[in-house]
């Protein structure tokens, strides 16, 4: 019995040590999951967070063509030829920084503007924009070129390629790379020699001159930007803004305040434009030979060394000394805008005065003029070779600024550019840039159909 007892002590022993090993191996396996849990939601946050460092699937460089910030929207096209077109929906963690990769507000993205976008397709959820540090931006182009026909744009002597897929764009609209304008400012962009978009910074609009009957001949000015000889019903090309113009015929004219709006066309009747007018023009001279010493004076008064001079409308004495030659004498009469004078001191006779006649501007806000001894190369009813307009038909068609016709229309093709500006009732006024060949080939020419007025 007392073996049985003691055997009986040692198997509760045994159980009691079996239980505790039992329960601390449960407990080891317990704190094991644990930790095996712990680490799994450790590696899954991890992951997550990796993910929401780089949480796009898609990314492309792109134009941005419309900015929705009421629906939190951004249109954009991608450059190139194939480009494709993405509506990205952004929010207040989309990332925005510039080249140098400091940040952008949404505010400040403009049309035209180039960026790389990140975005997760499908939800087209936008989670970054860069701007790309190779693309490059003239923000104020003014001075161009244009081959119409190679694509080829100049701009202060380099030449870059644009092409169909060119983003061009003015207002609130998409338009013809032939609807610019050179008196137009350009915002425009690319990489290396093509250019992906071009932006009209300002742009133009249209001045009809009305009831020019008694000024034909004359000059018209708006506001030092464009000087022109005034024509029967003409149309004048204007960079948009406020401007005096004036008009004068043989002494006599005026002047009045102009509003000129992008596209949109204001009237100005000249009828009551007869007073009396006091109006300084431009003599530029040019003295011959090269090199020679002297001196200019002007209604008896010695003027500062220069080559043009600023005088009123009408009769001035004009006497040019040098100790090389005899001295010169004229009277001299400034009734333009712009005289020129060659004399010769080496050969009195041989004095040539040219007064300003067509004048236009340039694709700056500097004037240059064109005197009336210069070829005039408007398309005229003369010739053999045909340019022919077919559509819009009913559209009046005026041609460097002078009413030639209605569409269907037909005149003789003089080589050079021209600028073409359809116009019709109840549709806005649009100016078309070409430039024909020097060939004995026809053209024909269909523009689009012109935009209703608002």
């Amino acid at each position: 019995m007392k073996h049985k007892n003691k055997y009986n002590h040692i198997c509760r022993i045994i159980m009691l040590a079996l239980v505790l090993c039992l329960m601390f191996a449960a407990g080891c396996v317990k704190r094991d999951k644990s930790n095996k849990i712990n680490s799994e939601k450790l590696t899954t946050q991890k992951e997550s967070e990796t993910k929401e460092n780089v949480r796009y699937n898609t990314q492309d460089t792109v134009i941005i063509t419309d900015i929705d910030t009421d629906n939190s929207r951004i249109s954009v096209r991608g450059v190139g030829g194939k480009g494709k077109l993405y509506v990205l929906n952004y929010t207040g963690g989309t990332s925005i920084k510039n080249k140098y990769g400091n940040e952008k507000l949404i505010s400040q993205l403009e049309i035209g503007e180039i960026f790389n976008v990140y975005f997760i397709a499908g939800t087209q959820k936008l989670i970054a924009m860069e701007e790309s540090s190779d693309i490059w931006e003239n923000d104020y182009v003014t001075t161009w070129d244009m081959d119409y026909d190679l694509k080829l744009m100049t701009i202060g002597g380099e030449k870059y390629q644009y092409d169909d897929s060119t983003y061009i764009y003015s207002g609130k609209k998409t338009i013809d790379i032939r609807n610019i304008s050179g008196v137009d400012s350009l915002i425009v962009r690319g990489r290396d020699k093509q250019i992906y978009s071009i932006v009209v910074k300002t742009g133009h609009g249209y001045i009809r001159l009305t009831d020019t009957a008694n000024m034909i001949g004359g000059m018209v000015d708006v506001g030092g930007k464009i000087m022109t000889v005034i024509t029967e019903d003409m149309v004048i090309v204007a960079p948009e803004g406020e401007y005096t113009l004036w008009a004068a015929k043989d002494g006599r004219g005026g002047e009045t305040k102009v509003k000129v709006s992008r596209d949109d066309e204001v009237t100005v009747s000249l009828s009551g434009f007869y007073g009396e007018i006091e109006k300084n023009g431009a003599l530029k001279l040019t003295v011959l030979p090269a090199g020679a010493r002297y001196s200019v004076s002007i209604d008896g008064k010695e003027m500062p060394a220069s080559d043009i001079f600023d005088l009123t409308y009408g009769a001035h004495k004009l006497l040019i000394t040098s100790g090389d030659y005899d001295d010169y004498t004229e009277i001299i009469t400034i009734k333009s805008i712009y005289t020129s004078k060659t004399i010769d001191l080496s050969n009195p006779e041989g004095a040539t005065t040219s007064s300003s006649g067509q004048t236009t501007t340039g694709a700056n806000e500097e004037t240059t003029t064109k005197s009336t001894s210069e070829k005039d190369t408007t398309v005229s009813q003369t010739g053999s070779s045909k340019v022919t307009i077919n559509k819009p038909e009913g559209a009046s068609v005026y041609i460097d600024g002078m009413f030639k016709g209605t569409i269907p229309f037909t005149a003789t093709k003089e080589p050079g550019e021209h600028s073409i500006i359809l116009r019709q009732t109840g549709y806005q006024s649009v100016v078309y840039n070409v430039e024909f060949s020097n060939d004995t080939s026809d053209v024909n020419i269909s523009f689009p159909p012109m935009e209703k007025s608002k």
